[in-house]
């Protein structure tokens, strides 16, 4: 928000006449302050209001208001971590494609680097041995449609309607965490507090700021009524699957059976520790680079200008990060004949009518 002060003077031209009490009224100088306040909106914050009905659906939601009280039920919890850990799975490949489309090394490197920082979401070993047949066989209706959405938006869009599929996630969750964290008293004993917190911390907002300032780059020229249209579109479609991805948990717990979550319990049987589970996020994979470059890759996270140009200027220890990346990636992604599911034949299944992008 900026303020522009604009100051229009209207002076009366008279003959001064002295008193000795001071000037009279007539030989003011009249003054008149105009301020006007310009906001200058982002597309990403556009595209955000336009979706904001759909975000209160979420924060409104069951999952996340029995998150906040500590009553939401393990089984719900461990289902929503399931079904969260073979989404990133194809998030993650989202952003490879972004990052193979993207217009300079910085921002491929940034994707990249945030691609294999999905996969370690919910631990090091989560995605590391997911199989395609894991995903076929344990994701649900809504994660398929939601992945297959997305997928389908990066490989056959622009990079404007690829970026408003991917953002909502994050945004979302900087905006929803944050909120909570804010306006809600988590309880001490809240099974799921370090959870709220970790995704409320300030970094996460860095990550939102940071890919909309990528988005932001590419309407630099400006984008018609038709263009903006579809760009809110792609933003509202996955907006509305985040609040099913939350839903899907819950109905899940109510058709199978589930018991109130404690606070011991909530803690000690997630496979992975909640607090672990966040500080591995979707907000950085710098543990995989060596340690002389961490420092480097963390400033650029942030957008330092003289540490980010120095660390992509470093072209061996930019190739080295980027060779470990591809290992990573090629061992989390399977093999050729794996990926190539992408652009295979289309499956004879009727389940899901997307599902033909989901490999």
């Amino acid at each position: 928000m900026y303020l522009t002060c604009t100051f229009i003077q209207y002076i009366r031209r008279h003959r001064r006449k002295s008193s000795k009490t001071g000037p009279c009224a007539s030989q003011v100088l009249q003054l008149l302050l105009v301020c006007t306040t310009t906001a200058e909106v982002t597309l990403g914050d556009r595209l955000f209001e336009g979706a904001l009905k759909y975000a209160n659906q979420s924060l409104h939601g069951r999952f996340i208001s029995q998150m906040v009280d500590g009553s939401l039920p393990q089984a719900a919890f461990d289902y929503y971590l399931k079904q969260d850990n073979l989404y990133l799975s194809k998030y993650a490949r989202a952003f490879g494609v972004l990052g193979a489309k993207a217009a300079g090394t910085k921002e491929l490197a940034w994707l990249l680097n945030q691609s294999v920082g999905f996969l370690h979401e919910h631990g090091k070993k989560a995605n590391s041995e997911l199989q395609e047949s894991t995903f076929e066989k344990e994701a649900s209706a809504t994660t398929i449609a939601y992945t297959s959405f997305i997928l389908e938006s990066v490989w056959g869009d622009d990079m404007i309607m690829g970026y408003a599929s991917v953002l909502p996630c994050q945004r979302l969750y900087d905006w929803l965490f944050a909120t909570l964290n804010r306006t809600r008293h988590i309880a001490e004993d809240n099974p799921y507090k370090k959870f709220i917190e970790q995704y409320a911390a300030p970094i996460n907002h860095a990550i939102t700021l940071k890919m909309e300032s990528f988005l932001e780059q590419y309407a630099a020229h400006g984008l018609s009524d038709e263009w903006l249209a579809r760009a809110q579109f792609h933003y509202d479609t996955a907006m509305k699957y985040e609040s099913q991805f939350f839903d899907q948990a819950i109905k899940h717990c109510e058709e199978n059976g589930c018991e109130p979550a404690t606070p011991i319990r909530a803690l000690a049987e997630v496979p992975v520790s909640i607090q672990q589970a966040a500080e591995n996020s979707r907000w950085s994979a710098v543990g995989l680079l060596p340690v002389g470059n961490r420092g480097a890759s963390v400033m650029a996270l942030h957008g330092s200008d003289r540490h980010g140009a120095w660390f992509l200027d470093e072209l061996g220890a930019f190739m080295l990060a980027t060779d470990m990346v591809l290992y990573a990636m090629r061992e989390t992604l399977h093999d050729a004949e794996g990926f190539e599911t992408h652009v295979g034949p289309v499956p004879t299944t009727t389940d899901h009518p997307t599902a033909w992008l989901h490999g």
